[in-house]
């Protein structure tokens, strides 16, 4: 299985280094980068803004399921 792996992993490097030719990438991103502290803090903002989305989409849905009940407008909140 070991080298099953080894030999995946030779074959996916060898195929990203062709790509990195073929688009004329001279070098890769590092955690120090600039650029790639950039995409960390859209990464870190997408999945903020998912979250709140989400939650977003939560609150109408108990809105229309008390408006289905006729509730609200009475400033009850009823949670199953």
């Amino acid at each position: 299985m070991r080298r099953h792996a080894q030999e995946n992993y030779e074959k996916d490097l060898k195929a990203v280094q062709e790509l990195e030719e073929h688009l004329g990438i001279s070098c890769r991103w590092v955690p120090e980068d600039e650029e790639w502290q950039a995409a960390a803090r859209l990464v870190a903002n997408r999945k903020y803004q998912r979250a709140l989305d989400n939650l977003e989409r939560l609150v109408v849905l108990r809105i229309f399921e008390l408006s289905k009940m006729n509730q609200s407008g009475t400033g009850k909140l009823i949670f199953f």
